[in-house]
């Protein structure tokens, strides 16, 4: 096998990996199940803390 050959057939193998990664972390970690992603836990929609007197 060429050096070029086992290059571009490296580089397949590490998309094809990157790419399965990618799509086995959105099937186990989709957004929205954390808590601090859903909306209403976000704390824009927190209530202030008053100010420490």
């Amino acid at each position: 096998m060429s050096r070029t050959a086992a290059w571009a057939l490296s580089g397949v193998v590490y998309l094809l990996l990157v790419i399965g990664g990618y799509l086995l972390y959105e099937a186990v970690a989709t957004p929205g199940e954390a808590p601090h992603q859903q909306q209403e836990n976000h704390s824009l929609n927190q209530p202030a803390v008053p100010a420490a007197e």
